[in-house]
């Protein structure tokens, strides 16, 4: 009796330390893993550059609203919803960190590239409603664009200070900022040629799509 009473004591002991340990809380990358992350990190930002040129971001969007008939006020209005949906960061901070940081970035990241994807098809608009409709449609677009990218970057910062090991975030952050600006450069050069050699909107189309194929492997 003594040998099963001894028995279920163990058996229960083990129990309980199953689920103490599945109560624990994940644990932190070591630094040596947070390095090896880090080239994917800067190649992400780098494949991103050319979504933010070819997108929203550059002057290939400015180019592009113009062509659709878009006078100054109204080009104004569309490229002010990016920046000032930031604000809402400060009621959508709580959520993002009940979520996961990480996870938040990338659901909102990844998102955002397939909403970017519909200006494709803002000359259809443009050809079926005229200016007007092609402002409206693009102006749905921007600002839900605008919406899921402020909770994704309320994600990100949070995010960043935990997968990049304080001693080397200078290094990390002139090390992305090099390859973004190198990208850019690339990006520019190609839209202007792009843009150069095309008529009315196929131009534009092409370097969005490629931009949101960019955008894409950048989240993966």
């Amino acid at each position: 009796m003594s040998t099963t009473l001894l028995q279920t004591m163990d058996e229960q002991a083990a129990d309980e330390l199953d689920t103490s340990l599945g109560s624990l809380p994940p644990r932190e990358p070591t630094t040596a893993e947070k390095m090896r992350g880090l080239p994917w990190s800067i190649f992400t930002n780098l494949t991103n550059t050319f979504f933010v040129q070819f997108t929203f971001f550059g002057s290939v969007f400015v180019l592009f609203l113009n062509q659709l008939g878009l006078d100054k006020g109204q080009i104004g209005f569309l490229l002010s919803p990016v920046h000032f949906a930031g604000l809402i960061a400060l009621f959508v901070a709580p959520y993002t960190a009940r979520f996961g940081y990480k996870r938040t970035f990338v659901s909102f990241y990844t998102t955002r590239k397939i909403i970017a994807a519909f200006l494709i098809i803002t000359p259809w608009f443009a050809g079926r409603f005229g200016p007007m409709g092609a402002l409206y449609y693009v102006a749905s677009v921007v600002i839900l664009f605008a919406l899921v990218r402020a909770i994704e970057e309320t994600a990100y910062y949070p995010w960043v200070q935990q997968f990049v090991p304080n001693a080397i975030r200078g290094k990390y952050s002139a090390a992305s900022s090099i390859a973004t600006t190198a990208s850019g450069f690339v990006a520019v050069t190609i839209a202007s040629y792009i843009i150069g050699i095309s008529s009315g909107y196929w131009g534009f189309q092409l370097l969005i799509g490629v931009g949101v194929l960019f955008g894409l492997v950048s989240a993966w």
